[in-house]
């Protein structure tokens, strides 16, 4: 059984960035600012709460949904 993004607290890059709708590009820019990331197995993964701590520390208008 596929578990839907919104039920997973961990993502990976394409599937935060699909989450943030933005571009991997700019997910990668953002991680070269701070964005904390966790790698396993040579793989980069984002968690969600990390994220949204984030972008309320460094960008002033945050839609909480």
């Amino acid at each position: 059984m596929k578990v839907s993004i919104a039920e997973r607290e961990f993502l990976n890059k394409t599937e935060m960035a699909a989450w943030l709708d933005m571009s991997v590009n700019t997910l990668d820019k953002m991680v070269e600012e701070g964005l904390p990331i966790y790698r396993w197995s040579r793989k980069v993964y984002f968690l969600k709460d990390d994220v949204k701590d984030f972008f309320k520390k460094n960008y002033k208008y945050v839609n909480e949904n």
